[in-house]
């Protein structure tokens, strides 16, 4: 994939990351900032919505489905805090970096972008 013009993912990730300290110290400001964007994840499944930009899961094994990808350059901030590992899905018909799913460890922090018609990247 290409990378787009202006945009900087080491930078990104490391705002994203004082966001969410942020967000633990104190979650007012937090969403002050994102515009009320932040969302736990508090389930075993959930579907993304276009509604939703960063979202932190905070259960083990919870499959989280992105919706179906349109070339519309959407990107989602998914950190896991659940304390195991949890599983972002692609609709039937689409795949995230050329398969059905990824599986993410503890404490990482990703980008889920729809780069293409069927298809997610993960950054």
């Amino acid at each position: 994939m290409e990378k787009m013009v202006g945009f900087d993912d080491d930078r990104d990730v490391v705002v994203l990351n004082k966001l969410l300290a942020m967000l633990e110290r104190n979650k007012a400001d937090a969403r002050f900032i994102l515009g009320n964007r932040i969302k736990d994840i508090n389930s075993l499944l959930y579907t993304l919505n276009l509604d939703d930009v960063v979202v932190r899961v905070t259960v083990p094994n919870a499959v989280i489905t992105v919706p179906p990808a349109h070339s519309t350059g959407k990107i989602y901030w998914v950190k896991n805090t659940s304390g195991g590992n949890i599983t972002i899905a692609a609709p039937a018909g689409n795949t995230i970096e050329g398969g059905p799913s990824m599986t993410f460890a503890d404490a990482v922090c990703r980008q889920v972008v729809d780069i293409q018609d069927g298809a997610w990247d993960v950054i």
